[in-house]
C-alpha cells in the first residue's frame, strides 16, 4: 500500500521544483513516501496510475498546491470545488471518478492548499468577488463550501474512502520533504465524516481541543500565516 503525494506546478513555471521528480521516493522521519510534480487533472490520474502500477493501491493521497475555502488547485487547473449548495455536483467529479479505481477502499485524499474545508470569514477579501478574479467560479467563495467539497468528494470517491480539507493555511513548518508531518495532521485536518454534522473549527478551537485531549503529550505550534510558493518549496527540498 502506498502514500503519494503530488505537488501542483504550472507549466509556465521555470524551476520552483527542479530536481523533485528525481526525487520520487522520499524518506521522512515518519516513513517512506512516493512524491511527484503534476501539471493538472489528466497529468494526475496519468501518474496516479504509473504509481499504482510500480508500488500498489494507494492508501493515502495527498494534494499540495494553491487552494482556498471549497476549492483545490492542481498546476494549470481548478481539480476540485464545491458550492453551498448539497445537492449540487461536486465540481471536478469526473476526475474523482477516474482515481477510484487507483484507492484502497478505505484510502484517504487529503487538500492539504490553504484553508480547503473552512469558509470565508471575510466576505470582502475572500468572497465572490476574489473568487472571480482568481477565475474560480463564484459560488465557491460561499458559506459552507469547503465543509461540502470533502463531503461531496468523499461521495464520488465511493467505497469507504474519507476526504480531508485544512482548517487554516498551510506553512512551510507544516511538512518534511514536501511531506506533511504526522504531528500536524491533528491540528490541520478536517475530515468529510465530520463534515456531515459539524463545522470545520477554527484553529485556536482545534488547539484548545487538542490540549484537552492530549494534555502534555501533544507538541503544539501556534498558528503561523500562510507560506509563500517559494518558501514551500524551499521546506520540501530541506
Amino acid at each position: 500500500m502506498t502514500h503519494l503525494i503530488i505537488i501542483g506546478q504550472r507549466r509556465a513555471c521555470t524551476d520552483a521544483f527542479a530536481g523533485f521528480e528525481q526525487a520520487e521516493l522520499v524518506q521522512t522521519t515518519d516513513g517512506e513516501v512516493v512524491r511527484r510534480v503534476c501539471h493538472d487533472g489528466a497529468d494526475l490520474v496519468a501518474t496516479v496510475r504509473d504509481v499504482v502500477e510500480r508500488y500498489g493501491p494507494l492508501v493515502v493521497l495527498d494534494l499540495l498546491d494553491h487552494a482556498g475555502p471549497g476549492r483545490q488547485q492542481l498546476g494549470d487547473e481548478l481539480v476540485f470545488w464545491s458550492d453551498d449548495d448539497p445537492c449540487s455536483e461536486l465540481g471536478g467529479r469526473e476526475l474523482a471518478e477516474q482515481l477510484a479505481p487507483y484507492l484502497a477502499n478505505t484510502a484517504h485524499v487529503r487538500l492539504l492548499g490553504c484553508s480547503t474545508a473552512k469558509a470565508p470569514t471575510d466576505q470582502s477579501v475572500d468572497g465572490t468577488a476574489a473568487a472571480a478574479r482568481a477565475g474560480f467560479p463564484d459560488a465557491v467563495a460561499l458559506s459552507v463550501a469547503g465543509r461540502l467539497l470533502l463531503f461531496k468528494l468523499a461521495r464520488a470517491l465511493g467505497e469507504r474512502r474519507i476526504a480531508f480539507g485544512t482548517i487554516r493555511p498551510t506553512h512551510a513548518r507544516d511538512f518534511e520533504r514536501g511531506v506533511l508531518k504526522r504531528r500536524k495532521e491533528h491540528e490541520l485536518l478536517y475530515s468529510s465524516l465530520t463534515a456531515i454534522d459539524i463545522a470545520a473549527p477554527g484553529f485556536a478551537e482545534r488547539l484548545s481541543s487538542l490540549a484537552l485531549v492530549a494534555g502534555d503529550s501533544c507538541e503544539i505550534e501556534a498558528a503561523v500565516p500562510a507560506g509563500s510558493a517559494a518558501a514551500i518549496a524551499v521546506a520540501m527540498g530541506s
